[in-house]
């Protein structure tokens, strides 16, 4: 059908699709048109094997591997091999492909410059059906490049924007009427650090460059929102301290959910970026009031989790809700004098000025829930000196452990000095 092949006059309007936009519009026209030329339905893909645009005319050749690419809006994973040879890449020229089950295929690189924009395959009907539309695909790559290029603008800068108002909710410089994501919520807030595990990890964490760990948190952050792209949401990033948070709109298109993305992101994370992180996902957010809250439970789960010397990988604020709370019960019970009722801060003087362990003792009592076997085990003491420096607490600083009330309070106060030692549970 393309022996007789001139150079074609490619259309340039606008059609109505579900990319939405001119630029996605032009390149929908010119898949029309390429398949009308060459008697083949056409799809083109970016470099992240998501379908940016493909041709719609009716009684076109189609295989499974199409219908699912157009459904899923990407490379169906099965077909992502053969998308990605090497041969098809490399090339200058038109490349033939015939995966096995599937039409025969011409395909032929989308290039600006040395730049790599995308791909652009036809599907035909036969092997017959596919002789000598070389030129003409290589002519319409052509084409393609120039909207692709603009199309990378128009993300980029939709992007940006996107960033911006997402930094500005987080920083509590954006009000009710102005959501972040480009006004995309309901969405999920998620949070990432890296992961220290060991004293050792930990310290050689703080006295590296700061430089060289915002340069590994960017690149993370440019991961995420690759990432988001390719498996269909359109996420917004930020980089805030040494924090990378990233929105993801709970009605994204993508066939996957956000616990499988995050399991992608540091998965990928570890192997090219050589560093492991954590990552907290918020419950669904839906007003700019609740991303403030819950950045400050992603915060403090962060905080909560390197404190535990976490292992890396994914948690939900909704699953250390109860560590969250003690935490800030226990911050607050610290910070406030009025809260306390002082019996923990005499304990604390008394070891420190006769060598006793009655803080120890009492706080892993109480944890034990009264249980004089399992703290004397946990403490390597007798279960008699653990009864007997129990009588001597009470004797010396009216500790009543029979009183609900007044355990419940020492539990907090001695938490409060002592800082909490239960490891999380991973996510």
């Amino acid at each position: 059908m393309c022996s007789a092949w001139s150079r074609p006059s490619w259309p340039r309007a606008a059609v109505a699709e579900p990319s939405g936009g001119a630029t996605g519009g032009d390149l929908f026209s010119l898949a029309n048109a390429v398949a009308g030329i060459v008697g083949g339905a056409v799809a083109i893909m970016d470099t992240q094997q998501v379908v940016v645009a493909y041709s719609n005319l009716p009684d076109q050749p189609i295989d499974e591997t199409r219908r699912r690419g157009i459904l899923g809006r990407r490379v169906p994973e099965e077909a992502i091999a053969d998308h990605l040879d090497r041969e098809v890449w490399v090339s200058d020229t038109v490349v033939r492909r015939h995966r096995p089950g599937d039409l025969p295929r011409m395909a032929v690189v989308i290039r600006a410059g040395e730049d790599v924009l995308g791909s652009l395959w036809v599907a035909f009907p036969d092997e017959t059906a596919a002789s000598d539309c070389g030129p003409t695909l290589q002519e319409a790559a052509r084409v393609a490049a120039l909207h692709m290029l603009a199309l990378r603008r128009q993300v980029d800068a939709e992007q940006e924007s996107r960033d911006l108002a997402l930094r500005h909710a987080l920083e509590g410089r954006s009000g009710q009427e102005d959501p972040p994501g480009g006004g995309r919520l309901p969405a999920v807030l998620v949070g990432l650090a890296e992961a220290v595990q060991e004293r050792g990890d930990e310290e050689s964490w703080e006295t590296g460059t700061a430089a060289r760990r915002r340069a590994a948190l960017l690149r993370a952050l440019d991961l995420a929102v690759l990432d988001g792209r390719s498996l269909g949401y359109e996420p917004a990033a930020a980089l805030l301290g040494d924090r990378v948070y990233v929105l993801l709109p709970a009605a994204g298109s993508g066939s996957v959910s956000t616990g499988v993305l995050l399991d992608h992101l540091l998965d990928r994370a570890r192997h090219s970026l050589h560093r492991s992180f954590m990552a907290v996902d918020s419950p669904t957010v839906e007003t700019t009031s609740a991303l403030l809250a819950a950045r400050r439970d992603i915060d403090a789960a962060l905080d909560h989790l390197r404190e535990r010397r976490a292992g890396p990988g994914a948690y939900h604020a909704g699953d250390l809700r109860p560590e969250l709370v003690l935490r800030r019960l226990v911050g607050a019970v610290r910070e406030d004098a009025e809260l306390r009722i002082g019996i923990a801060e005499r304990l604390r003087a008394h070891d420190a000025q006769h060598a006793t362990d009655y803080c120890a003792t009492l706080l892993t009592y109480l944890r034990n829930f009264g249980d004089v076997g399992a703290s004397s085990a946990e403490l390597h003491i007798h279960q008699n000196t653990l009864r007997l420096r129990l009588r001597r607490a009470e004797e010396l600083f009216d500790v009543a452990l029979a009183d609900p009330t007044r355990r419940l309070l020492l539990t907090l106060e001695l938490t409060a000095l002592a800082g909490l030692s239960e490891p999380p549970t991973r996510g």
